[in-house]
């Protein structure tokens, strides 16, 4: 994509459930790992989809974020889809995915990310239901807003602008998913 630098963040989101955001992430992931070193992060610690994927043991970002280690190696997996490609699962669903969001710690985790991928793509949870996905926007340099065909109302592309808007995002397109 123009503008992404190495080390670029790319947040995928949409309104609602059931948009296609795993599936879109994750195909975006596997495509890039052709020719960069990707790895793709569950943030949606509320309703993981990563495992529709990739296998694995759900231990990830919410056990990094509240262990005492201080980079997240130990908790990535080779994706085994592409070799180029690697996974940190979204992890132990957290009472509190706000807060570990939120912390300072999360921030110095994508910031090592980027010294040792390429692209971090991170699969977020839908905004118009949790508020967890404002605290990765910061840290992205991209959010692609997925919106499906026959699906998504047309008043969630208008809060999507307001959601824009309001997180003063420069870098935000719309992923017009599922059309016949």
């Amino acid at each position: 994509a123009k503008g992404v630098v190495n080390g670029g963040v790319v947040l995928f989101t949409s309104s609602v459930k059931g948009e296609g955001k795993t599936t879109i992430s994750m195909n975006t992931a596997l495509t890039l790992s052709g020719k960069s070193k990707v790895i793709i992060v569950g943030a949606d610690i509320r309703n993981p989809q990563l495992h529709r994927f990739v296998s694995g043991k759900n231990v990830g970002l919410t056990d990094y974020l509240v262990s005492d280690e201080t980079v997240p190696n130990s908790y990535i997996i080779s994706s085994k889809l592409n070799e180029n490609l690697d996974v940190l699962f979204s992890g132990q669903i957290a009472p509190n995915p706000n807060d570990l969001l939120d912390m300072e710690k999360f921030t110095e985790m994508i910031d090592y990310l980027k010294t040792k991928y390429d692209y971090v793509i991170l699969d977020s949870a839908p905004v118009m239901l949790v508020s967890d996905t404002l605290h990765l926007v910061k840290n992205a340099d991209v959010v692609l807003y997925i919106v499906k065909s026959d699906f998504t109302d047309k008043e969630m592309i208008d809060f999507a602008e307001g959601f824009k808007n309001e997180n003063g995002i420069k870098n935000m397109a719309f992923v017009l998913n599922s059309v016949k």
